[in-house]
């Protein structure tokens, strides 16, 4: 990934009697700008599959202590 680095003379404007400057707005290539959109993309959908496996992990951690509860308890009825 590149971008257009050509060093630029900063912008100098007045307003108000007073002289400022400023950097130039820097400008990327076309194909640095899909890069960067697609590096966004992939990341969004990593994160959601990350969300939806930590929901899923939670459900089965809670599944798992509700069946061995359930196996105390009938451990304990056949004791009897």
């Amino acid at each position: 990934m590149s971008s257009n680095t050509d060093q630029q003379e900063p912008v100098t404007y007045q307003k108000d009697g007073v002289t400022y400057q400023r950097r130039r707005r820097r400008e990327f290539t076309d194909e640095f700008k899909k890069q960067i959109v697609n590096l966004h993309n992939t990341g969004k959908r990593r994160e959601n599959e990350l969300i939806r496996l930590r929901r899923e992990d939670k459900c089965l951690l809670m599944e798992n202590d509700i069946l061995k509860q359930a196996a105390l308890i009938l451990g304990e009825c056949q004791k009897k």
